[in-house]
């Protein structure tokens, strides 16, 4: 979510030195995803929860298309 321009975690990422590995890391990840270069694991999720919290009223009306760690992902 952190890097939707419109999620309030943006600005912690933001807020990170520009030399952070792991920012780097998760920078090429994003990359390789948007681009293509990597394979939908989500296979297509535009929404997401992690499974510490309440299934939110919002899963009902969505499909489930998998499950990594402890998130769930949906469409």
């Amino acid at each position: 979510s952190c890097w939707n321009t419109t999620d309030s975690n943006r600005l912690r990422v933001a807020l990170l030195p520009d030399d952070d590995s792991l920012l780097d890391q998760c920078g090429k990840a994003y990359g390789d995803a948007m681009s293509g270069a990597v394979p939908d694991p989500t296979d297509g999720a535009m929404y997401y929860f992690a499974d510490s919290i309440p299934t939110p009223h919002w899963a009902d009306a969505l499909n489930l298309t998998c499950k990594i760690g402890h998130q769930s992902f949906y469409r």
